[in-house]
């Protein structure tokens, strides 16, 4: 039985020091917060694993991490569908670049083994630790495995074990990113449902003698379907360009259904029936992959260039909750999927940046308890998208139905045609790279204030023409391309400084994102300021100055706010990028989320944000008169009031037909 005590070791106690644990462990490292952090194993395994690092982790991770991932990585820039053949040929169907797709910090993607990634991570929480002021708040711990969990009201005791024996500790947060075999999402007693898929599957991480290199560059993720001598698929093969021996290594994974596995198989089964294969050798491993990656014969493995290979199978589960009292968890022991499309351990990342700053804020007192739930309820409804749509495509990629290899090959072909003429990349690719994920529906956080034009007295230009301004809002906030609250801030400019020595321009933008609060104030347009002070109650049109001071002033008043930055009319790219047209306001979050919308810009409706929402104290001296109410997503005023026109016109009419 574990005692209890109310003296906390640490603040959070992360779980596993894989990518997703050491990017909480930086996080709340960094917000200030006491971290211990624990692995059960006692050196960092050398796994290739996950290797593909999305745009949107990229652009949350600190400067100095990116830069290290950057120089050690291969930037992978195309995306192909191939197919090889009957005949042996191999015949490009699908070439998507993902150069000049991404606003963000880097286009298209970044390939590295997942035991460098965690070198990185490592090395950076290594500098950190040599700061003697964060020192204090930084332990991590190998060889220590977690043996017993006892959640409190107001804390965790968590027993873990060691080389020195057992210890018993507390503290007010636990972290779970132990894997999708998680023993703390099994002491919770968290169900983990989902499905097991029938392939089998190989990966190999080699490099290879033969590969010519029109093939290899640029860098490209492949995924290659291969046909039989009837025309029907024998298997699909994805593969990704590797670093340190570019452009001849390359991480190599394919399906094996029945048939092929029974070769392989080792009489053993896994807890959901399946058979399980062997230990191949990288010669076995090969010999299957080849046919379904390059031509026969004409590649072979470089000796002792070996860093992988390995058999294993796929599922696709998710935690039906993400917390439980204190403890919350993140990355693969909350969800798991199919590797296609390099989503998982990015999700795993994401899931932690979204809950450390949360976190962060409720232990520094900045935020009531409750913004918690927020995690569960944002991080669950997205990463539950993610897993629907990788299913979805790695059912497709791998299935052997003669109806469906038809179906693919045909779909295929016709979005090659499609690519050329229709703006399809802009909505796919986006998806890949993780940057259009949002929070909009799934969050409290995410809010947006509007105001509606009083229905009496009724100038002529809010109902004509056709509705006027209240029709042109509707029009707007359904169906315009703007930033919704939720939605990811784009990389915008957020200021330029000339340099007067050289006559330089520097222009600093959104990412990578600094932490903290986020206050963005926009001048807006003239015409469309013009047309808000004639239509709606009470609006004041300030200039850059007054935004400033106004800035600056809710800067004080709500005190977690780290930044002000004014975003002038003239900045016309900027204001398009936002959907700016009248005057605006954003709040965003410490994940670059907009957390507010508000426009017309309402101090009060600010404060109210941060009262009522993200639940954090103000300033004593800040002046509530009370809160203006937003307007709903739909004002039904133009629908009636054409409606009775066209009524009363319809029976005018039909009374002129009779007479």
């Amino acid at each position: 039985m574990l005692g209890i005590s109310n003296k906390f070791d640490a603040d959070v106690l992360v779980i596993g020091a894989g990518p997703v644990g050491l990017a909480a462990a930086i996080e709340l490292c960094g917000q200030g917060v006491n971290v211990r952090i624990i692995d059960s194993n006692k050196e960092n395994r050398k796994l290739t694993k996950a290797s593909g690092i999305h745009v949107r982790t990229l652009e949350l991770l600190p400067e100095p991490v990116l830069e290290k991932l950057k120089s050690a990585a291969v930037h992978v820039l195309h995306a192909q569908i191939n197919e090889i053949k009957r005949t042996g040929e191999l015949n490009p169907v699908l070439d998507i670049n993902l150069d000049g797709l991404s606003d963000s910090v880097v286009q298209g993607m970044l390939s590295l083994q997942q035991w460098r990634t965690e070198e990185v991570l490592i090395e950076y929480l290594e500098e950190k630790m040599t700061n003697p002021d964060v020192r204090r708040r930084v332990k991590v711990e190998r060889g220590t495995k977690l043996i017993a969990l006892n959640s409190h009201l107001d804390f965790v005791e968590a027993e873990l074990e060691s080389d020195k024996g057992k210890q018993s500790i507390n503290v007010q947060y636990v972290i779970g990113c132990d894997g999708s075999h998680s023993f703390t999402r099994k002491l919770c007693r968290i169900p983990y449902p989902g499905t097991a898929h029938e392939p089998n599957f190989i990966a190999l991480h080699t490099s290879f003698e033969g590969i010519p290199e029109e093939f290899a560059k640029p860098p490209k993720m492949l995924v290659t379907l291969a046909q039989s001598e009837k025309g029907y698929s024998t298997g699909m093969c994805f593969s990704m360009p590797m670093p340190n021996d570019y452009p001849r290594s390359y991480l190599l994974i394919a399906d094996l259904n029945d048939e092929e596995s029974k070769p392989f198989l080792s009489g053993k089964v896994n807890k959901y029936g399946r058979q399980l294969l062997g230990e191949l050798s990288p010669e076995e491993a090969f010999s299957v992959i080849e046919g379904r990656w390059f031509d026969k014969g004409k590649l072979s493995i470089i000796p002792g260039s070996v860093q992988w290979c390995t058999t294993f199978t796929v599922n696709s589960r998710q935690a039906s909750l993400y917390r439980s009292g204190r403890i919350f968890l993140a990355g693969d022991a909350a969800h798991c999927h199919s590797p296609l499309g390099g989503q998982g351990m990015n999700m795993g990342i994401q899931d932690v940046i979204n809950l450390s700053w949360k976190l962060s804020h409720v232990i520094l007192g900045n935020s009531n308890p409750s913004i918690l739930d927020t995690y569960e309820s944002e991080r669950l409804e997205i990463d539950k998208r993610i897993i629907s749509m990788v299913k979805r495509s790695s059912d497709l990629a791998w299935s052997r139905s003669p109806v469906l290899h038809f179906v693919r090959s045909k779909a295929q072909h016709v979005m090659s045609k499609a690519i050329g003429v229709f703006p399809i990349l802009p909505i796919i690719v986006p998806l890949l790279q993780m940057t259009s994920h949002s929070y909009s529906s799934c969050s409290e956080l995410s809010f947006e204030h509007w105001e509606r034009p009083p229905i009496w007295p009724v100038p002529i230009s809010r109902i004509y023409p056709f509705g006027g301004y209240r029709r042109s809002q509707n029009l707007f906030r359904w169906f315009s391309r703007r930033v919704r609250a939720g939605d990811r801030l784009p990389n915008i400019t957020l200021s330029r400084r000339y340099v007067t020595d050289n006559n330089l321009e520097e222009i600093e933008r959104v990412y990578p994102y600094k932490r903290g609060w986020l206050l963005i104030l926009c001048e807006g347009q003239l015409s469309g300021n013009d047309e808000m002070k004639r239509n709606l109650r009470d609006v004041d049109i300030l200039n850059i100055d007054q935004l400033r001071t106004l800035g600056e002033r809710i800067k004080k008043i709500i005190g977690i706010i780290d930044r002000v930055v004014v975003i002038s009319g003239s900045n016309v790219n900027t204001c398009k990028n936002l959907g700016v047209y009248g005057q605006c306001l954003f709040v965003v979050r410490p994940d670059s989320h907009i957390g507010l919308r508000s426009e017309p810009i309402r101090y009060d409706v600010v404060l109210d944000y941060f009262q009522q929402r993200v639940q954090c104290p103000i300033s004593r001296s800040a002046e509530i008169k009370g809160t203006r109410t937003s307007s709903p997503g739909f004002d039904p005023v133009p629908l009636v009031v054409w409606f009775t026109i066209g009524i009363l016109g319809s029976i005018a009419f039909l009374k002129f037909k009779q007479s």
